[in-house]
């Protein structure tokens, strides 16, 4: 049986590419960096990778995003003990020029942006288009919470991307001024520009700091829409993942526009999407006054991401052919 190895328990990887991979009928280990301590100390983290790869022995090791960290040990690993290494550029096409160095020393890249695997290939370095999907068993439909019965939830890190800024403009910012209720829930919301952003335009008292994961479901369940946002607006495959988790788990998505979005879903049918505060405005109150629509599009979009768009598809149609 071929063997997997991975190095950060992010529930992207452990509830979704890697889980995916051991259900197809794969080994996968994860050995988690944190068990190092000091995860700024490089020279520790080099150390343990190559200890527990020279015992586990593994025919892959998979890397997903920025982690530099884990760049020396694992190209060196992967070297040495004869393991191919695979990169997942999930950051792609903003974190493109950051990370090329690492892709360079992988053996095949996979990226969210279908725009990226040109640029890749023109450096010489193998990629495919692999995209963020959903695990129908643990993005599940979740139980009504009451405490989370509102009328809008943000579950997204505050990133000062372009379009991630422009989005929180466009699309949470009239929201703010409607007098509706709502929770955020994200990392750095509470410092710098993203503060800022909250106390100018909100209530910096209705920000809870990052939800747990398995909490997605009953936020679900209970809040009328979940507002989402992206970081990239050129690409025409990249989102965020929660355009897959959020639909996956039955709750109402208003989105954010991007050629992604349109592109990968139906408007309308399987999402909401929000070009400018107008239309914000305008989608916020028709959906919070149609309970009908809402479900109607939710449902879609569940059954759409669950038949069409899950890690073990994408395991199946884009991994595997390509290692």
């Amino acid at each position: 049986m071929k063997k997997f190895a991975y190095f950060v328990g992010s529930p992207l990887l452990q509830k979704g590419l890697m889980d995916a991979i051991g259900k197809v009928g794969y080994e996968t280990k994860l050995f988690n960096i944190n068990e190092v301590g000091d995860i700024t100390n490089y020279e520790k983290i080099y150390n343990y990778i190559m200890v527990n790869m020279e015992a586990y022995r593994p025919d892959y090791i998979v890397v997903a995003g920025y982690h530099e960290d884990l760049a020396a040990g694992v190209i060196d690993a992967s070297k040495k003990f004869g393991a191919t290494f695979i990169y997942w550029a999930i950051e792609d096409p903003v974190g493109f020029e950051r990370m090329l160095w690492l892709a360079k020393g992988a053996d095949v890249v996979f990226t969210t942006s279908v725009e990226c695997i040109s640029r890749y290939r023109r450096s010489g370095i193998n990629a495919h288009l692999l995209l963020f999907a959903c695990n129908p068993e643990y993005h599940t439909i979740g139980k009504y919470n009451q405490s989370l019965d509102l009328d809008f939830a943000v579950q997204a890190n505050w990133y000062n991307w372009l379009n991630r800024v422009s989005g929180y403009h466009t699309l949470l910012k009239p929201l703010l001024k409607m007098n509706l209720t709502y929770k955020i829930w994200g990392s750095y919301w509470d410092a710098g520009i993203g503060r800022q952003f909250l106390e100018d335009h909100g209530d910096l008292g209705n920000y809870l700091g990052p939800l747990p994961n398995t909490e997605l479901p009953a936020l679900c369940a209970s809040a009328k829409m979940v507002l989402g946002f992206q970081c990239d607006g050129s690409s025409i495959t990249q989102t965020s993942m929660r355009n897959y988790e959020v639909l996956s788990c039955g709750g109402f998505y208003l989105c954010h526009y991007t050629p992604a979005s349109e592109n990968l879903f139906v408007e309308g049918q399987h999402l909401e999407l929000v070009r400018n505060e107008e239309e914000a405005t305008e989608k916020a109150k028709f959906y919070l006054k149609n309970e009908t629509e809402r479900k109607r599009i939710a449902n879609k979009g569940h059954e759409f991401v669950r038949k069409y768009h899950t890690y073990e598809r994408r395991v199946f149609e884009n991994l595997l052919p390509f290692i």
